[in-house]
């Protein structure tokens, strides 16, 4: 009998001790816990901050999320963002939920991307939350979030040092008669392609006109068409970016039309004829369409003429120099 009242009151014991272990008095635990991440990786799974190799270089995708800790009886509203999140573009966006034991924690999670280089900032995100029942909204923010974003362009500030030229080798007799051999036979092949090259020039009935003068006419047929006036803005950055696209095609022949934005200003950076200052003016102009055009930006009317200035000063800064005949 002692013994059936032993294991009784040590059960009675356990049970206290279980239950003061679940439910602290006076020590209840924060009803909702938000914060913002930023992975560790970045979409293509390259480390962030991390140098040239690794690290965010102008483009890539970066994944950010807002996480919410709180009771079940939590109501949680997200920030609208709209189309960006400060320097950042926002190319995708979804959420998710999980409920364990009258807790749930609920993910907001955005992709981004930008084509601003230098240090970023992600500003704070402001979450509305309240009890079920409740009318008010309380608020919580979030810390701010800070990447340092990396240029394209293989360390465009350091100077590369000339190293001496190296002294002429010495052919053999022979290797020289060959040499010889190969020249002549080149400077043949050259003429041929140059005066087949002067026949078929001559066969034209005329010659196009440059290509900064097509892409000008263009530009202000586009624009005494009326789109905007229309409410066709997207058709409008479609046409607009279309235009200066088929440009730097006959300009410069980087087949522009048919890459994306991000695999266009990876070409460019080999462009001799861009200087770093055209080249952010191009970044600007195509990051301005991209988010018309992917994101459902609503652009103003002052920066719709802008990306029209801002296209028309591209094309006049990089016109082909044409000499008039002597």
């Amino acid at each position: 009998m002692k013994g059936f009242f032993r294991a009784i009151f040590t059960v009675w014991l356990l049970s206290i001790s279980f239950v003061s272990w679940a439910e602290p008095v006076g020590r209840p635990g924060p009803e909702i816990l938000v914060k913002a991440e930023l992975d560790k990786t970045s979409v293509r799974n390259l480390p962030l901050n991390k140098g040239r190799r690794g690290g965010v270089t102008i483009g890539d995708k970066i994944r950010y999320s807002l996480i919410v800790s709180a009771k079940k009886n939590i109501e949680v509203e997200f920030p609208d963002f709209g189309g960006n999140l400060g320097n950042f573009a926002i190319k995708d966006f979804g959420s998710s939920k999980k409920v364990f034991l009258g807790q749930q924690k609920i993910t907001q999670w955005y992709v981004l991307d930008t084509y601003a280089i230098g240090k970023q900032t992600i500003p704070k995100a402001l979450v509305k939350y309240r009890r079920q029942g409740e009318s008010d909204w309380s608020r919580l923010e979030t810390e701010e979030k800070e990447i340092e974003v990396k240029s394209l362009l293989d360390n465009p500030g350091v100077k590369r040092e000339l190293r001496p030229i190296k002294e002429p080798l010495d052919f053999p007799s022979r290797a020289r008669y060959v040499l010889l051999g190969i020249l002549i036979l080149l400077f043949i092949l050259s003429g041929i392609v140059i005066f087949r090259k002067k026949k078929k020039n001559s066969a034209r009935p005329a010659e196009l006109p440059p290509a900064h003068q097509i892409a000008l006419r263009k530009l202000n047929e586009l624009k005494a068409r009326g789109l905007i006036a229309q409410g066709k803005i997207k058709e409008y950055y479609i046409e607009i970016s279309g235009i200066i696209r088929h440009y730097i095609e006959d300009r410069f022949k980087l087949s522009a039309p048919e890459m994306t934005s991000e695999e266009f200003l990876l070409k460019a950076k080999d462009a001799q004829e861009l200087s770093l200052p055209r080249k952010d003016l191009l970044s600007d102009f195509l990051l301005s369409c991209d988010l018309v055009k992917f994101a459902r930006y609503s652009p103003s009317e002052k920066e719709i003429e802008a990306v029209f200035e801002s296209a028309k000063r591209f094309v006049e800064e990089t016109r082909e120099e044409i000499n008039a005949p002597a």
